[in-house]
């Protein structure tokens, strides 16, 4: 199956022309996988003008985003259609706008594979190929399933892979190449911000961070990997908003580069790891305390050990973006089978698996610390579930495993019983009987636990391995 893009650089209409091969006078059905976000329940007020063969008929799903083509003969096909890039508005809307829809304006082009590519009903195609047959001549051009690549190349993905490409084109496009590790890493932004060099932003990263992730978690295969740090095309207000791929994360923003995006940017990268590679099986979101909150933590512990952020900034993250507002939380001791109902509709509840979590996982750490005499932390142990989970082939981690390998550094019954307390009920953990390793030290101001770093600790050491 061979997807044909062409694009004249101005207008916010992206041509598609799928070629495929009918073996039967049957039917073929494409679903469209966009995200049911951005105001996109009916596609197809998006994706329009569809055309098949001559003879052939189609019939249009909205509500489960199908096109299906009657074949009235066999052999070589293609299916026709257009999508509308155009922006968006009000600008409010941009987090869910401009990063799950695809945008056109000219001089610039920007999508996630799942706004281009449709899934077919039929298991025969076993790869996809893609290529553009018109572009702006001059544009700057990226693709995430073949970096190196130019606009007119084709380009061939497994079937499997095709809803985890990531593609842009910029006439004030900058593609910067890093080596990690013997792995190409590619740092992408655009002159279009005037307000900051994203490019002198994000080479600590390249240089400093994904080093350091890399070693913590002994990972040193895999494929090429991207950041795309891009400015909201609207304008508006000071904001930002992210999504992982696994080969890669997008980022949009508008306002200066500030601490908050830095933690953005480390916390999905994380996720290569814990939500990727590491996670917890659930019915719902009742174990999100991990995929969220433990990555939150690791995130922030990398950035502290390569002092990409302060100590102060390392424990100001701790009390003002966890412990105060979770302890203040009219949900803070909700149970997590009950986040999913309201996590998409309530801001308490959004953060609830993150803080809750993150709060966890520190003190988890400060405990396998103190169990070990200062010989173990909690990355032994993640290191420890990863293995596991490598070797489980491909079976779903559970929470069985995550409590049996944390009995390699804790008592079983004491994780068993802090999992069902703090984490499924919700229980707030209390401080005041809890020891932490000599370096901290936790004061009760106004019911809030606060965490101060005594002034002989050398922060950037102790999270050292």
């Amino acid at each position: 199956m061979d997807y044909h893009f062409s694009w004249d650089g101005n207008s916010s209409l992206l041509k598609v022309d799928v070629f495929y091969t009918t073996e039967a006078k049957d039917t073929t059905s494409f679903i469209y996988r966009a995200h049911d976000v951005a105001n996109q329940l009916n596609i197809f007020r998006i994706v329009k003008n569809i055309q098949t063969e001559k003879g052939d008929s189609v019939s249009i799903d909205s509500g489960k985003r199908k096109i299906t083509i009657w074949h009235k003969t066999t052999g070589p096909k293609k299916l026709h259609y257009e999508i509308n890039g155009a922006l968006i508005s009000p600008a409010k809307h941009n987090n869910a706008n401009e990063q799950f829809r695809p945008q056109l304006v000219p001089g610039s082009f920007y999508s996630l594979s799942f706004n281009l590519f449709m899934q077919v009903d039929t298991n025969i195609y076993k790869e996809i190929s893609y290529t553009w047959d018109r572009w702006p001549v001059g544009i700057g051009y990226f693709s995430s399933a073949s970096p190196e690549s130019k606009p007119g190349a084709t380009v061939n993905v497994k079937a499997d892979q095709m809803m985890k490409i990531y593609m842009v084109m910029d006439k004030k496009l900058i593609v910067n190449t890093y080596n990690v590790h013997h792995v190409p890493y590619y740092a992408i932004s655009t002159g279009r911000d005037s307000l900051n060099d994203i490019q002198a932003d994000l080479k600590p990263f390249f240089s400093t961070f994904f080093p350091a992730i890399t070693d913590f978690w002994q990972d040193y295969g895999g494929k090429d990997y991207f950041i795309s740090v891009l400015p909201f095309l609207n304008i508006a207000p000071k904001n930002y908003t992210g999504y992982g791929l696994i080969d890669g994360f997008s980022m949009r923003y508008t306002g200066p580069y500030d601490l908050d995006k830095k933690e953005v940017i480390a916390h999905e990268t994380s996720h290569k790891w814990i939500g990727n590679k590491l996670e917890i099986k659930q019915k719902g979101m009742e174990y999100m305390w991990f995929e969220e909150g433990f990555n939150d933590y690791i995130d922030t512990y990398i950035l502290a050990k390569t002092k990409m952020i302060s100590p102060t900034e390392f424990i100001d993250y701790i009390n003002d973006k966890n412990l105060k507002p979770h302890y203040k939380s009219p949900v803070g001791t909700a149970p997590a089978d009950s986040i999913e109902k309201h996590f998409w509709v309530n801001h308490d509840y959004e953060k609830l698996p993150y803080q809750r979590g993150f709060i966890y996982a520190f003190y988890f750490d400060n405990q396998i610390r103190l169990a070990s005499g200062g010989k173990k932390t909690i990355r032994n142990f993640l290191l420890a579930l990863l293995k596991h989970r490598s070797e489980s082939k491909g079976i779903d981690l559970t929470v069985d495993d995550f409590i049996a390998t944390a009995s390699k550094f804790l008592p079983k019954q004491q994780v068993t019983n802090e999992i069902d307390k703090y984490l499924m009920r919700g229980d707030l953990l209390d401080f005041h009987q809890i020891k932490l390793i000599s370096a901290y030290e936790i004061k009760y101001e106004d019911n809030i636990p606060v965490l101060y770093l005594k002034q002989s600790a050398d922060l950037p050491k102790i999270l050292s391995w």
